[in-house]
């Protein structure tokens, strides 16, 4: 989920640009920034596809996206749209903004002191198309982290069990001792 193959990247301040989709599938639009910069937040990508003319159906996962980041610079999955036929396709970047995009900017700007950041400079902001995981694939991984984190605290608990058979007797014996003083 969180390795997947970019198939196109480019500058925001270039708004527009060609690439090839071989595989169908869930294909996610990423904005790549340095950290700390205010990001450029009213765009949504109209996607189109050359080959069939026709335009593909965007999505708006800002909640559910991924994040990574490193020393200086991060990327964010802000939307995603399926594939149905492999082609050539078009990316624009336009103005406008979801509902719930508006929804979360302006809690943001209520969160964050205006001034704070400042604002990202468009050559150090780029807009990448990878392939990815689908909204359902997600939402079922977070069943998979909690049974994931169920898991690691067993064997933490098991691991200092094993080198400290007697670790939990003092927490056993309190509890039997309250219970008799009753």
């Amino acid at each position: 989920m969180f390795s997947s193959k970019e198939i196109i990247k480019f500058q925001f301040s270039q708004k527009q640009a060609e690439f090839i989709i071989q595989d169908l599938g869930y294909y996610a639009v990423y904005i790549h920034a340095k950290k700390f910069k205010l990001l450029p937040t009213k765009w949504i990508p109209k996607v189109h596809s050359v080959s069939v003319s026709k335009e593909i159906s965007i999505q708006n996962i800002s909640f559910f996206g991924v994040r990574t980041n490193g020393l200086d610079s991060g990327k964010m999955e802000r939307f995603g749209f399926e594939i149905e036929t492999p082609g050539k396709y078009t990316i624009q970047i336009a103005e406008g903004e979801f509902a719930s995009t508006r929804w979360r900017r302006k809690l943001e700007e209520a969160i964050i002191p205006a001034g704070l950041f400042s604002p990202s400079d468009l050559k150090d902001v780029f807009i990448s198309i990878r392939k990815g995981p689908s909204l359902l694939q997600k939402i079922f991984l977070f069943p998979q982290l909690f049974l994931a984190f169920i898991g690691l605290f067993g064997i933490v608990f098991t691991s200092i069990f094993i080198a400290n058979p007697n670790a939990f007797d003092e927490v056993n014996t309190k509890n039997i001792q309250i219970e008799n003083s009753f």
